[in-house]
């Protein structure tokens, strides 16, 4: 989703907004976006950048890490990123090098504008629950998990009731 930053690249403390809908798709990372993610976006020449804040609203498909059924839920990131002018990067060395603020900023290209599809694919990276649930009481598959939260009983092995009782002192 590229967007013309010319105008707001020519006086500091100007804005706009913007709200819209975009389709994107990220397949190496695994990340089955469900339709298109609304985003409602405000930009602000900050100087020597332009800082954009706002909202990414989607649906993802994820995978239940208990049953491994694949389910749908809804995914809402808040995005802060900067913008800075395209530079040019050291030569690389061995040696060690201290990344600074501006190192984290994305370009903006020679023609006044930027890219927002690297951005959003990281924030909903980001978002991404570690271990996402179909329910919070899901058993796991076939219904033989913990049931975490419920007090119905489940057969334990013999060989392991010993460790049981450790849990008793």
């Amino acid at each position: 989703m590229k967007i013309e930053v010319g105008d707001l690249l020519k006086k500091t403390g100007k804005e706009t907004s913007i709200k819209g809908e975009v389709d994107v798709s990220f397949p190496v990372e695994e990340i089955n976006v469900r339709g298109p993610v609304r985003y409602a976006l405000k930009l602000m020449n900050v100087g020597d950048a332009i800082l954009v804040t706002g909202t990414l609203k989607g649906n993802v498909l994820l995978t239940c890490v208990r049953c491994l059924k694949e389910f749908e839920t809804p995914l809402t990131v808040e995005v802060e990123e900067q913008y800075g002018p395209k530079e040019r990067f050291p030569e690389r060395t061995e040696e060690e090098v201290e990344l600074k603020e501006k190192d984290f900023t994305f370009n903006i290209d020679e023609e006044g504008v930027i890219d927002l599809t690297e951005a959003i694919r990281q924030n909903l990276i980001t978002a991404l629950p570690i271990k996402p649930l179909c329910d919070k009481k899901c058993r796991g598959i076939g219904g033989q998990g913990s049931g975490i939260g419920e007090s119905k009983k489940t057969n334990i092995d013999p060989r392991l009731s010993k460790l049981k009782d450790l849990l008793k002192k």
